[in-house]
């Protein structure tokens, strides 16, 4: 998804994919995946990938304080 993001900002610099942590990087580092079920964990995927493809956000937005919390609110 990266490759593709990054493709559609040409004037970007190709640093970005050092500084930015990838979507599986963010998943992997979370503490408790088991509370929350298998098919809820992949709809959750496909929307943090939506909002940071689509709203041309980098991936270390997801890993924000106040993105977090507003997450643990919704569960």
């Amino acid at each position: 998804m990266q490759l593709i993001h990054f493709r559609s900002c040409p004037n970007k610099k190709t640093t970005i994919f050092n500084t930015q942590i990838n979507i599986n990087q963010f998943y992997g580092s979370l503490k408790d995946e088991s509370a929350i079920p298998d098919q809820a964990k992949q709809e959750i995927k496909v929307a943090c990938i939506e909002f940071v493809v689509l709203d041309y956000r980098p991936f270390k937005t997801l890993n924000d304080i106040d993105f977090k919390n507003l997450a643990q609110k919704f569960f």
